[in-house]
């Protein structure tokens, strides 16, 4: 199959959908498919210049949090179309983001009358309460620029429980942008449901992520002073200073942590830790991949404190996959947070750091959920993960077919 990956985020921005996106390219290449990234273009990098990768201009002065927007501009869609072209057109579209990108991918797809799978990666209403200041003025410019742009379809949201009128706006985004594809991915079950029950109509596939390899280790974490990796964007809904509060309740010897990631909130985490100094806890700031999977393959314990926000998130994938054993704080993120690998916490600093002290304390409890960790990482392979995505992209390209020859 010839296959478009569409995303407002990719290298050498460092995040989770950045380093999703990057394994599927590489995962699908190597099965034989044809895969090209179209992605809003952000400085240089590695895959900066790469053949199969598209970079689509963006706009450096409206940089937010390591992300420069494509503004889609149909000047830019026709141009995007003849290079498609070009290349020998696409079977299957792909879109891995909600915002300027999508835009493109619905105009590449219609182009080709190829279906159009979304990836759900985000609950927004979360992050969007986290990061403005005017959550519903903000909710209500999302919902003009699809209105605007991306000319969704029925609306069919239905609300579910008790939430803010911005939040509401949100997953009123969220579904009709769903509903604008074929078949919809999403990482995990907790928010698959969300979304059904919200009103989502096309088919919905649950396809946990996958990490590039990480080398696991070959003996469980020692014990000697062990080292606690973080490893996220630090922004609010990443939940970095509660980590960092938590850190203060530990022993005061005996332990080291690592914080790997940057974001809005880096300063502010510098100047916590200048009031309250810790002498074993470092900020590495956002790194190269290849820098965050080596940290991994030597840490003890690795820390998730999102809460109400993840989805799948990344930093679980590949704590898993360098089978470390885990503190988290999120009951539904059920796809590698189990009894098995990992302690979970309620949400507060307390609670956090009551969790990490009995792991910094306990080699053996390390030990013991750092093998159920490697016992759950064989769920998550690549080549199960590009089976289920060939497996979506079959039924959408059938689904197609189907549809065309009744319109005959």
């Amino acid at each position: 199959m010839r296959i478009g990956l569409f995303t407002d985020y990719y290298l050498p921005a460092v995040g989770g959908v950045q380093t999703l996106v990057a394994a599927q390219h590489r995962l699908l290449a190597e099965r034989g498919h044809g895969v090209t990234v179209v992605c809003a273009s952000y400085g240089s990098g590695r895959d900066h210049r790469a053949t199969d990768v598209i970079h689509l201009p963006s706009a450096a002065r409206l940089e937010f949090d390591q992300h420069r927007p494509y503004l889609p501009l149909p000047h830019r869609q026709r141009r995007l179309v003849a290079e498609m072209a070009r290349r020998g057109g696409v079977d299957i579209v792909h879109g891995h983001t909600e915002f300027g990108v999508s835009v493109a991918a619905r105009a590449v797809a219609r182009a080709f009358g190829a279906p159009y799978v979304v990836t759900m990666h985000t609950l927004m209403h979360r992050q969007m309460e986290d990061t403005f200041a005017d959550p519903l003025a903000w909710s209500r410019r999302l919902l003009t620029f699809q209105r605007l742009m991306l000319r969704p379809g029925p609306d069919t949201y239905r609300p579910v429980g008790a939430a803010t009128a911005a939040q509401h706006n949100v997953w009123r985004f969220m579904v009709r942008h769903a509903n604008t594809a074929d078949a919809v991915v999403v990482p995990s079950r907790h928010f698959a449901e969300k979304l059904a029950e919200r009103g989502v109509r096309p088919p919905l596939h649950v396809v946990p992520n996958v990490t590039a390899a990480v080398r696991r280790r070959t003996a469980p974490p020692g014990d000697g002073e062990p080292t606690i990796v973080w490893v996220g964007r630090l922004s609010p809904e990443k939940r970095i200073l509660p980590f960092l509060q938590a850190l203060r309740t530990l022993p005061g010897a005996g332990w080291r942590a690592e914080v790997y990631g940057g974001g809005v909130q880096e300063e502010e985490c510098r100047a916590f830790l200048a009031a309250h100094p810790m002498p074993g806890v470092r900020l590495l700031g956002a790194r190269p991949h290849a820098d965050v999977l080596a940290a991994l393959e030597r840490a003890d314990i690795a820390v998730i404190t999102s809460h109400g926000f993840d989805n799948h998130p990344m930093a679980v994938v590949e704590a898993v996959a360098a089978g470390l054993p885990i503190l988290a704080c999120d009951p539904d993120l059920s796809e590698g947070v189990t009894p098995d690998n990992a302690v979970l916490t309620a949400p507060d600093p307390a609670a956090i750091g009551a969790g990490l002290t009995r792991l910094v304390r306990d080699p053996g409890l390390r030990a013991t959920l750092a093998a159920g960790s490697r016992r759950l990482a064989a769920r998550y392979t690549g080549e199960r993960f590009a089976e289920r995505l060939e497996a979506v992209y079959r039924e959408a390209l059938a689904g197609r077919r189907t549809a065309r020859s009744g319109s005959l």
